[in-house]
Protein backbone atom coordinates (compact mmCIF):
# COMPACT_ATOMS: atom_id res chain seq x y z
CA UNK A 1 0.00 0.00 0.00
CA UNK A 2 1.15 3.71 -0.65
CA UNK A 3 -0.40 6.09 1.05
CA UNK A 4 0.58 9.46 2.86
CA UNK A 5 -2.28 9.17 5.44
CA UNK A 6 -1.19 8.11 8.95
CA UNK A 7 -3.82 6.61 9.72
CA UNK A 8 -4.60 4.32 6.95
CA UNK A 9 -1.31 3.35 7.25
CA UNK A 10 -1.68 2.37 10.77
CA UNK A 11 -5.15 0.49 9.83
CA UNK A 12 -3.88 -1.70 7.43
CA UNK A 13 0.01 -2.22 7.72
CA UNK A 14 1.99 -4.51 9.59
CA UNK A 15 4.69 -2.44 8.93
CA UNK A 16 5.38 1.56 7.82
CA UNK A 17 8.25 2.89 5.57
CA UNK A 18 8.68 5.94 4.97
CA UNK A 19 10.30 7.15 2.15
CA UNK A 20 12.81 9.88 2.81
CA UNK A 21 12.05 13.51 -0.15
CA UNK A 22 14.16 14.72 -2.66
CA UNK A 23 15.66 13.72 -5.34
CA UNK A 24 18.07 10.84 -3.75
CA UNK A 25 14.98 9.70 -2.06
CA UNK A 26 15.57 6.86 0.00
CA UNK A 27 13.74 4.54 3.36
CA UNK A 28 13.35 6.38 6.40
CA UNK A 29 13.15 4.77 9.78
CA UNK A 30 11.05 1.19 9.70
CA UNK A 31 7.48 1.27 12.46
CA UNK A 32 6.50 -2.11 13.55
CA UNK A 33 2.74 -2.09 13.52
CA UNK A 34 2.02 -4.32 16.11
CA UNK A 35 -1.71 -3.70 16.91
CA UNK A 36 -4.71 -6.39 17.51
CA UNK A 37 -6.48 -7.29 14.01
CA UNK A 38 -9.12 -6.27 12.91
CA UNK A 39 -8.61 -2.61 13.55
CA UNK A 40 -11.62 -0.62 13.92
CA UNK A 41 -11.07 2.72 13.10
CA UNK A 42 -13.56 4.20 15.60
CA UNK A 43 -12.34 1.87 18.17
CA UNK A 44 -8.29 2.59 17.86
CA UNK A 45 -9.16 6.21 18.59
CA UNK A 46 -9.07 5.20 22.05
CA UNK A 47 -6.15 3.13 22.09
CA UNK A 48 -3.03 4.44 23.88
CA UNK A 49 -0.82 2.21 21.62
CA UNK A 50 -2.06 3.39 18.81
CA UNK A 51 -2.60 6.96 19.40
CA UNK A 52 1.35 6.85 20.53
CA UNK A 53 2.18 5.54 17.39
CA UNK A 54 0.40 7.57 15.43
CA UNK A 55 2.27 10.23 17.23
CA UNK A 56 5.55 9.05 16.52
CA UNK A 57 5.10 8.72 12.80
CA UNK A 58 3.88 11.83 12.53
CA UNK A 59 6.77 13.45 14.61
CA UNK A 60 9.38 11.63 12.35
CA UNK A 61 7.62 13.28 8.61
CA UNK A 62 7.78 16.65 10.27
CA UNK A 63 11.44 16.23 11.51
CA UNK A 64 12.49 15.05 7.32
CA UNK A 65 10.16 17.64 6.01
CA UNK A 66 11.92 20.04 8.37
CA UNK A 67 15.51 18.75 7.72
CA UNK A 68 14.27 18.53 3.38
CA UNK A 69 13.59 22.26 4.06
CA UNK A 70 16.80 23.22 5.73
CA UNK A 71 19.08 21.09 3.78
CA UNK A 72 20.84 22.70 -0.05
CA UNK A 73 20.25 19.83 -2.11
CA UNK A 74 21.40 22.43 -5.16
CA UNK A 75 24.87 21.41 -4.33
CA UNK A 76 26.02 17.50 -4.63
CA UNK A 77 29.87 16.73 -5.15
CA UNK A 78 30.35 13.43 -6.84
CA UNK A 79 33.04 11.04 -5.64
CA UNK A 80 36.46 10.82 -8.01
CA UNK A 81 35.64 6.89 -9.30
CA UNK A 82 37.06 4.65 -11.86
CA UNK A 83 34.43 1.75 -12.71
CA UNK A 84 35.66 -1.36 -12.06
CA UNK A 85 35.28 -3.27 -15.26
CA UNK A 86 35.96 -7.46 -15.67
CA UNK A 87 36.02 -9.83 -18.52
CA UNK A 88 34.47 -13.33 -18.02
CA UNK A 89 37.42 -15.13 -16.88
CA UNK A 90 39.10 -11.91 -15.06
CA UNK A 91 39.12 -12.28 -10.80
CA UNK A 92 37.12 -9.26 -9.38
CA UNK A 93 38.86 -7.99 -6.06
CA UNK A 94 36.67 -9.28 -3.07
CA UNK A 95 35.78 -6.27 -1.41
CA UNK A 96 33.44 -5.71 -5.02
CA UNK A 97 32.24 -9.08 -4.54
CA UNK A 98 31.05 -8.74 -1.20
CA UNK A 99 29.74 -5.14 -2.07
CA UNK A 100 27.25 -6.86 -5.02
CA UNK A 101 25.98 -9.05 -2.52
CA UNK A 102 22.39 -8.67 -1.95
CA UNK A 103 21.98 -7.30 2.05
CA UNK A 104 18.23 -8.23 2.04
CA UNK A 105 17.50 -11.67 2.80
CA UNK A 106 15.38 -13.62 -0.09
CA UNK A 107 11.78 -12.53 0.44
CA UNK A 108 8.56 -12.83 -1.86
CA UNK A 109 9.18 -9.04 -3.47
CA UNK A 110 12.88 -8.23 -3.77
CA UNK A 111 13.85 -4.73 -4.42
CA UNK A 112 18.08 -4.58 -5.09
CA UNK A 113 19.45 -1.35 -5.44
CA UNK A 114 15.95 0.05 -7.30
CA UNK A 115 16.54 3.31 -8.99
CA UNK A 116 14.41 5.64 -11.22
CA UNK A 117 16.02 8.63 -13.58
CA UNK A 118 12.99 10.61 -15.38
CA UNK A 119 14.37 12.81 -18.18
CA UNK A 120 13.97 16.77 -17.47
CA UNK A 121 14.59 19.68 -19.47
CA UNK A 122 17.34 20.82 -17.38
CA UNK A 123 18.56 17.06 -17.21
CA UNK A 124 18.49 13.76 -15.45
CA UNK A 125 16.09 13.55 -12.49
CA UNK A 126 16.36 10.85 -9.72
CA UNK A 127 13.06 10.34 -8.11
CA UNK A 128 14.34 6.46 -6.16
CA UNK A 129 17.58 5.68 -5.88
CA UNK A 130 19.43 2.45 -3.88
CA UNK A 131 15.82 1.63 -2.74
CA UNK A 132 16.75 -1.34 -1.11
CA UNK A 133 13.82 -3.91 0.51
CA UNK A 134 12.22 -7.27 1.20
CA UNK A 135 8.81 -8.14 1.46
CA UNK A 136 7.94 -11.46 2.94
CA UNK A 137 4.76 -13.52 1.04
CA UNK A 138 1.28 -12.45 3.44
CA UNK A 139 2.71 -9.44 4.43
CA UNK A 140 1.01 -6.22 3.74
CA UNK A 141 3.65 -2.86 4.48
CA UNK A 142 2.89 0.45 3.81
CA UNK A 143 5.58 2.96 2.29
CA UNK A 144 4.43 6.48 3.90
CA UNK A 145 5.77 9.83 2.91
CA UNK A 146 5.38 13.49 1.52
CA UNK A 147 4.24 14.32 -1.73
CA UNK A 148 6.66 13.35 -4.57
CA UNK A 149 9.19 11.16 -2.76
CA UNK A 150 8.90 8.45 -5.22
CA UNK A 151 6.10 6.00 -3.36
CA UNK A 152 3.89 5.89 -6.50
CA UNK A 153 6.77 5.57 -8.59
CA UNK A 154 8.08 2.57 -6.78
CA UNK A 155 5.14 1.09 -7.33
CA UNK A 156 4.72 1.67 -10.68
CA UNK A 157 8.07 0.29 -11.16
CA UNK A 158 6.75 -3.05 -9.39
CA UNK A 159 3.53 -3.44 -11.49
CA UNK A 160 6.04 -3.37 -14.70
CA UNK A 161 4.47 -0.01 -15.91
CA UNK A 162 7.26 2.43 -15.20
CA UNK A 163 10.84 1.09 -16.60
CA UNK A 164 13.35 0.29 -14.00
CA UNK A 165 16.30 2.77 -14.60
CA UNK A 166 18.77 0.83 -12.41
CA UNK A 167 18.86 -1.95 -10.00
CA UNK A 168 15.87 -4.47 -10.09
CA UNK A 169 12.60 -5.89 -8.73
CA UNK A 170 12.34 -9.64 -8.42
CA UNK A 171 8.93 -10.84 -7.86
CA UNK A 172 8.51 -14.48 -6.34
CA UNK A 173 11.89 -15.40 -7.88
CA UNK A 174 11.22 -13.67 -11.39
CA UNK A 175 12.85 -10.31 -12.22
CA UNK A 176 10.01 -7.72 -13.08
CA UNK A 177 11.15 -6.28 -16.86
CA UNK A 178 7.50 -5.45 -17.75
CA UNK A 179 3.63 -5.55 -17.13
CA UNK A 180 2.10 -8.49 -16.16
CA UNK A 181 -1.06 -10.48 -15.65
CA UNK A 182 0.30 -10.99 -11.99
CA UNK A 183 0.59 -7.90 -10.67
CA UNK A 184 -2.52 -4.90 -10.88
CA UNK A 185 -2.01 -1.14 -9.31
CA UNK A 186 -5.29 0.49 -8.06
CA UNK A 187 -5.27 3.77 -6.92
Amino acid sequence: MITNDVDEALLLADRIIPLRPGPNASLGKEFIVDLPRPRDRRAVNDNVAFKSLRAEITQYLIDVGFERSTTNESKRYLPNVSPITADADDVLPVAYSEAAKSPIPHGYVEYFRTKKIYPTATGPLTVVDNFDLKVNRGEFISLIGHSGCGKSTVLSMTAGLSEISDGGIVLSGREIDGAGPDRAVVF
